[in-house]
């Protein structure tokens, strides 16, 4: 995966999606992309700051590397926090695993991993909905009102994954009304944390 991106180049969609924002800014540029092309505000951003928005080609060969950091320390994060394991190398090795084993089932690496534009539609609103529901759980969890305002931020920056991918608006919206439900029956001031 790591050698593969060291050979990725960027298709003509990628050029001409980072060519607005170096052009005519990344606010004006992502604005009219979300006007006239694509609602996907998340994913539109991050082609406006793009390592093609500022003429970096090997910048752009980094993004796999990247995202599989991210994906590794997302489901690192979220193994952690609901499976219990003794060492902290074995839920690496878990969270590695099941990277290979994702990326051994995806019909294309290319599109998924390797362009850039792929990625942020398919690979980075599943490393932010495993934050999400890391981070959702460590905020129903918290007592104190430092860390409860700390996991309150982040669970709602994490919602972010619905701007880069619409069909995971149907899945936040179950797992938040199921889980608003279920606390409403067992437990109604963490029901009113959910709210």
């Amino acid at each position: 995966l790591l050698v593969g991106a060291m050979h990725t180049y960027p298709n003509a969609e990628e050029y001409e999606l980072s060519a607005a924002p170096r052009d005519v800014g990344i606010i004006r540029a992502t604005i009219n992309l979300m006007v006239s092309y694509d609602g996907r505000y998340a994913t539109n951003l991050m082609h406006a700051i793009n390592p093609l928005t500022f003429n970096w080609i090997n910048g752009y060969k980094l993004l796999p590397v990247f995202s599989i950091f991210c994906l590794t320390i997302a489901l690192y994060f979220f193994f952690r926090t609901f499976l219990k394991f003794e060492s902290r190398w074995t839920l690496l090795f878990i969270a590695l695993l099941t990277i290979v084993a994702f990326f051994d089932c995806l019909p294309t690496l290319v599109c998924a991993l390797y362009w850039a534009g792929g990625s942020f539609v398919y690979l980075y609103p599943l490393i932010f909905t495993l934050l999400f529901a890391t981070t959702c759980y460590y905020y129903l969890q918290a007592d104190s009102n430092s860390s409860y305002m700390l996991f309150v931020i982040a669970s709602l920056t994490l919602l972010t994954a619905i701007g880069f991918n619409e069909m995971f608006l149907p899945f936040y919206t179950v797992v938040l009304a199921g889980l608003g439900m279920y606390q409403w029956l067992t437990d109604k001031l963490k029901f009113w944390k959910i709210i």
